[in-house]
């Protein structure tokens, strides 16, 4: 059957799923002060070319208005942190990283900014789950999870060749430092198949470790 056009019987299908999850969300003074900082390195390292890509991509589900090198930025930023956490959960949470899922919420928008990834599992034939992740939530936990996820992603087994080298990659040809050695998960878990992805967006790379997010609270740890 057509679904009904008038406004007032307009519906949309639902599915109700049991799980648990894990909401971050990054300060977003402080990501606007980091591109500040590296704007330079940022803009070399994602051209031009390489933005229209991704805008391109529907499964960024870029801004339909002000998509730029900044949003792009702050998009693998999220995204790439969310992967990072999920291979360092599977170790702590009981589940595994086919069982975990991510929802990237990005925007450009100065009024309502965006920043934040939603790591859960859901199932919708199960009464609960198995408590493990959601629990990993506390401040005295994760941080720890946090700081162990930077280590781990900090070295790759196709470094240097996956750290330096500039040119794009993956399927859609949006990923810069991103290989199945250090942040790509199984595809059921990407909600982009494993696209628009670089760690030295979050870490930095060998050879200027500053470039990342996170380089200061490495540093400190």
């Amino acid at each position: 059957k057509k679904p009904p056009y008038e406004k007032h019987l307009q519906w949309l299908p639902a599915v109700k799923n049991y799980g648990e999850g894990l909401f971050i969300e990054l300060n977003e003074q402080a990501i606007q002060s980091w591109i500040g900082r590296n704007e330079q390195s940022l803009r070399n390292r994602f051209d031009d070319s390489f933005v229209l890509r991704m805008i391109d991509e529907e499964l960024v589900l870029p801004p339909r208005a002000g998509a730029d090198w900044r949003w792009a930025v702050k998009y693998l930023l999220v995204h790439t942190l969310s992967h990072i956490l999920i291979k360092q959960l599977v170790f702590d949470c009981g589940y595994s990283s086919a069982a975990l899922k991510e929802r990237i919420f990005v925007s450009n928008d100065e009024n309502q900014p965006m920043s934040a990834c939603l790591i859960y599992t859901a199932s919708g034939d199960s009464e609960g789950s198995l408590g493990g992740l959601v629990s990993l939530g506390r401040k005295e936990l994760f941080r720890d999870v946090l700081v162990k996820a930077l280590h781990r992603s900090l070295w790759c087994s196709a470094d240097p060749i996956c750290a330096e080298n500039i040119t794009s990659r993956g399927s859609r040809l949006i990923n810069k430092a991103a290989c199945h050695s250090c942040v790509l998960l199984p595809e059921t878990a990407c909600e982009t198949i494993n696209n628009a992805l670089d760690r030295s967006v979050v870490i930095g790379k060998p050879s200027d470790y500053s470039l990342g997010f996170f380089s200061s609270l490495i540093s400190r740890v």
